[in-house]
């Protein structure tokens, strides 16, 4: 992509980045015109309180807007219609790639490397390479299992309380928790961090079909059939996830939550 290409020029032509990484789609192989531009710039200590990293933005194509969104990011939205995101850091900071192996993996660490002027940054993204986490792993599974319990105890307390508008926002929450038993169910984890990302072609179309039964309209018995619903394709996929994986049911709350389904018919 010519935008990219286009950060990688500029970052060689600047003195004050020391070594820049792309992330996201791109230094996985599966960027397209749609996908966002993704970049951690490591800009040389003694420059980093002057580094404006909004104007530094503005070589790389016509910005239209640029600003931080509500994680803290530097997200450009470029004339073009293509997102970008920047994170500028110390460059003493580097370490830090290392803790990114929970969301970030890559076979090709050459993929992610933009700029690279000491090398120290090949040694941190040299690992992640693999494929990522087991997502299998029993501890990681039974919170998973709290997890999902908990967003349906939220999602239906609000629905319960009258706000179907804050119900259905909290259903997405729901659903992220679902799709990542789905995942592990049927070993397909490339794309867990995102699990709605690529869902069509990932998983088995019984199960996509099973979460289109999940979706819901602003009312209430909308609502409730898709809470029911998912509620019990999660029970399903908590008895299976335990089984394989011998991660623990959480069997006390799980039976509370029957009884407020049981209530709701």
């Amino acid at each position: 992509m010519q935008m990219i290409e286009r950060v990688r020029r500029i970052c060689a032509g600047d003195d004050a980045i020391v070594s820049a990484v792309m992330y996201g789609s791109f230094a996985r192989g599966e960027g397209d015109e749609f996908s966002d531009i993704e970049f951690y710039l490591f800009v040389d200590d003694a420059f980093f309180e002057a580094f404006d990293l909004g104007k530094w933005i503005q070589g790389i194509a016509p910005v239209a807007e640029c600003f931080p969104n509500e994680f803290g990011t530097t997200v450009a939205l470029f004339s073009n219609l293509i997102r970008g995101e920047f994170h500028a850091c110390p460059a003493s900071s580097m370490l830090q790639v290392r803790n990114w192996s929970d969301n970030v993996w890559t076979d090709d660490p050459g993929s992610m490397i933009i700029l690279d002027r000491t090398g120290e940054l090949r040694t941190h993204v040299d690992s992640l390479v693999g494929n990522g986490p087991d997502r299998s792993q029993s501890e990681r599974v039974a919170i998973l299992f709290c997890r999902f319990v908990d967003w349906i105890i939220f999602g239906t307390n609000v629905l319960r309380r009258g706000e179907s508008s804050r119900a259905l926002d909290l259903l997405g929450y729901v659903h992220r928790h679902l799709l990542w038993m789905v995942r592990i169910v049927e070993k397909t984890t490339d794309h867990y961090p995102t699990p709605s990302k690529g869902l069509e072609n990932d998983i088995s179309a019984e199960a996509y079909h099973r979460l289109v039964q999940c979706t819901a309209r602003l009312d209430v018995e909308s609502l409730q059939a898709a809470y029911e619903t998912l509620w019990s394709w999660g029970k399903e996929l908590i008895a299976k996830l335990s089984n394989s994986c011998g991660a623990p049911e959480p069997k006390e709350i799980i039976e509370k939550v029957n009884q407020r389904f049981s209530e709701w018919r």
